[in-house]
């Protein structure tokens, strides 16, 4: 038996067969930064990620899901008690609600090369208990046990239920509008155990 089993990891390694790698999350490597924009201005803060995982074969993403907390959602371009109010507005009902659905997770899909040098990386986006499918462009580096993915990811919060202050359900608001779309710069770091 041992012979048998010997010989068939023999086979797959001289037969190019190779293993997905499993790549977690560093916590303290990675960050994400938020935009909102509105009529009137912007408004800008962080938002932590709480694990993850990427699975690599082939020097390619094949898999792996990123999860991010909700309730760490923080205002940067604001202080004191009107950062603190603009925090908890974002994380009540008329937003992402919190403490229903305290995590946000983008399952990986798939990843294509663009002409740029820069990778098409395809997945499910799941806010508020809604999946929808997104894609975007990113810079991806492989290197030893380590990889590096910086991105710039831009979300319609209406897809996921968040119609509060959207001009497209709210025709009348005028300058009180917020805009729908929303952008993620996301700089994440993942290595192999060991």
């Amino acid at each position: 038996m041992k012979i048998f089993i010997s010989s068939i990891l023999s086979i797959l390694l001289f037969t190019g067969f190779s293993l997905d790698q499993k790549h977690q999350l560093v916590l303290e490597r990675s960050s994400i930064d938020w935009i909102g924009t509105k009529v009137t201005g912007e408004h800008s803060g962080t938002i932590d990620f709480k694990s993850g995982e990427i699975r690599i074969q082939d020097d390619k993403i094949i898999g792996g899901k990123l999860i991010v907390n909700m309730s760490s959602i923080k205002v940067t371009d604001l202080e004191g008690k009107w950062a603190e109010k603009l925090e908890g507005h974002l994380s009540s009902e008329d937003f992402f609600n919190t403490n229903q659905y305290p995590t946000a997770t983008f399952t990986f899909a798939t990843m294509k090369p663009m002409e740029d040098g820069k990778y098409d990386i395809m997945g499910i986006m799941e806010i508020k208990g809604i999946k929808k499918p997104i894609s975007f462009p990113a810079e991806v580096k492989i290197q030893g046990k380590g990889i590096r993915l910086k991105a710039e990811v831009v979300i319609d919060r209406t897809d996921f239920g968040i119609k509060y202050g959207s001009a497209k359900y709210f025709s009348d608001i005028g300058d009180k509008a917020i805009h729908d779309e929303f952008t993620l710069n996301v700089d994440l770091y993942a290595e192999t155990e060991g």
